[in-house]
């Protein structure tokens, strides 16, 4: 029984903070104050939720007749009281004073970097959505494209360009 509580412990005392910390991990914001706004808006309400049914649940089992029931009963309790207080008001509380900001411990970035190195794109390019899937264009390119077009492109009359070239050839 005993063996098989401190099985359980281990994963139901740390599920709640690691929901925590992907969604602080996950926030676009750049300060720690947003950061942990957007994770209590995004993941909180879903871990409050989960520790409502599971405390319920071992509520419900702290009743039983059964011993092992019982004992298990009131460990999920105290192990998911324990956990959603530790997750909601210490864990915040934690990040808002140490917590990384901007792309400080994203071990994306230097993969990213990689990645942006190896389809071309430089330090002084500029986002773009309608660079044929590339994500960017030069700063220079500005001339290249049209607001109005669908694909952000001027379209060229290449007809008009043929006859053009031809007479200038002549």
């Amino acid at each position: 029984m005993i063996s098989m509580n401190l099985t359980i412990l281990v994963g139901l005392s740390v599920d709640y903070i690691v929901h925590m910390a992907e969604g602080y991990s996950l926030s676009d914001c750049s300060t720690r104050r947003d950061k942990i706004r957007e994770m209590l808006e995004n993941v909180g309400i879903s871990i409050v939720m989960g520790a409502v049914t599971t405390i319920g649940a071992a509520v419900f089992m702290i009743f039983a007749k059964i011993m092992f029931f019982f004992q298990f009963g009131i460990f999920l309790f105290c192990i998911s009281s324990f956990s959603v207080i530790f997750s909601l008001l210490v864990f915040p509380a934690v990040l808002s004073v140490i917590g990384p900001e901007n792309e400080t411990g994203n071990i994306t970035k230097p993969f990213r970097k990689l990645h942006q190195k190896w389809i071309g794109r430089r330090e002084d390019d500029v986002k773009c959505h309608s660079c044929r899937g590339k994500g960017f264009r030069r700063p220079n390119d500005e001339d290249n494209t049209n607001e109005n077009s669908p694909n952000g492109f001027v379209k060229v009359n290449v007809t008009q360009n043929v006859i053009d070239s031809e007479q200038t050839s002549l």
